[in-house]
This record gives structure tokens, sequence and C-alpha cells, in this order.
């Protein structure tokens, strides 16, 4: 049963990895991104431009990566693992951590990307953000369940 709360954080983390592979390189993404803008804006970006565009999209997308690892994450500790709210969040964070060291390690021994100390920074604010929204999320669920629970009994 709790097996349907491990596999997404699992798969999840997986991705996160295979991103870091040439495959998703700044040259490589740049291509498409160029493409998607011009879609967008016909006359086109300057090269400045498209920078920073591309490295705005970039790092937005590391910290909501690891926003959706450290969710996915506390609820796996939390509903599978039985911790309560805070043991979960700081599981959560230790894992997402490991993953943006693992990511950037790798990204500093592959020749086409560079790993970044302030990248690991940024994934773990993402995974800080991530939790912080599992845990209002988890409040909230609680507060439903106990609202239900109370409607249901009161009924009799």
């Amino acid at each position: 049963m709790g097996g349907r709360y491990w596999l997404p954080p699992v798969l999840w983390t997986v991705m996160v990895l295979a991103f870091s592979t040439a495959s998703f390189s700044g040259e490589q993404t740049g291509g498409i991104l160029e493409r998607v803008l011009g879609l967008l804006w016909p006359a086109g970006l300057d090269p400045w431009q498209l920078e920073w565009v591309h490295l705005g999209i970039r790092k937005l997308a590391h910290f909501l990566e690891y926003a959706g690892l450290a969710f996915l994450w506390s609820l796996g500790f939390s509903r599978a693992g039985g911790y309560p709210g805070q043991a979960a969040f700081q599981r959560a964070l230790l894992a997402s951590a490991l993953a943006a060291v693992i990511d950037e390690a790798h990204q500093a021994v592959c020749p086409e990307r560079t790993g970044a100390l302030a990248d690991v920074l940024l994934d773990c604010m993402g995974a800080v953000s991530g939790g912080a929204i599992y845990r209002v999320w988890e409040r909230r669920h609680a507060k439903c369940l106990t609202s239900d629970s109370l409607n249901s009994s009161s009924s009799w």
C-alpha cells in the first residue's frame, strides 16, 4: 500500500537526475527555446535578451523541479513512512538536498554541463518551498477530514 506514495518521489528524482545529462544542456535547450520564443515574438529577441530569458527559464526550472521533489518526498515520508509533518518535511529536505548535490556533482564531470554550488542552493530553496507547500496542504487536508468526520457523525 505504501508503494503508491514512494513511487512518485522516486520517479521524480530519476527525472530530475536525467535532466543533468548532456541532453538537457543549455546548448540543447537553447534551440528549442529560440523556436518557441520565435512563435511568441515574431519580431525576435536580440541575443542578449534571449540569453537572459533562457537563463531565467533554466533557473526557474531548477526551483520548480525541487519544489515538486520535496512535496512528493514529504508525502511519501508522511503517508508511507508514517513520519509526522515536521519529521516528514525534514526528511524530504534531506532527500532533495542529496539529489541536488548528486545532480550538480554529475554536471561538474559532464563536459557539456557545469556544476554550480549556486544551483544546489537554488534547488534547496525550491525544496524548502515545496516542503512548506506540502505542510500547508497537509494541514488543510487534515482540517477537511476532521470537518467531514464531524459532519458525518453528527447526522446520526
